[in-house]
């Protein structure tokens, strides 16, 4: 996902239904988010994605993601991100749209 396309999913300008994850250390999420983000560092992804639907809302506040939306991953420059999606792939290949915002924070 480049910075433009990201913008215009985040304004509602694409119509496309999405959850963006942060998978930063809290304390770098403390410094600022890309708007709608939620944070789930990288150690919790896959014990994350891997939670009943309550559980996870109950611990994350938003719905858990599901195929029928994009679950964009983003970090401070992509690498953690990439590394969110190969986990959550491996686990839930077949479940789930991951996307990779490649620029990610520094791009932001």
């Amino acid at each position: 996902v480049s910075f433009e396309e990201l913008r215009k999913i985040i304004h509602g300008v694409t119509n496309t239904d999405y959850v963006l994850i942060d998978v930063r250390e809290p304390h770098e999420v403390a410094n600022g988010k890309v708007p709608t983000a939620t944070n789930i560092p990288l150690g919790e992804v896959a014990d994350a994605f891997a939670l009943s639907k309550d559980l996870f809302k109950s611990k994350y506040g938003i719905e858990k993601p599901t195929g029928k939306q994009e679950t964009i991953f983003y970090c401070r420059s992509g690498v953690r991100s990439q590394k969110a999606i190969d986990a959550v792939e491996k686990a839930h290949s077949a479940e789930l749209v991951t996307r990779n915002y490649r620029g990610s924070w520094l791009n932001y």
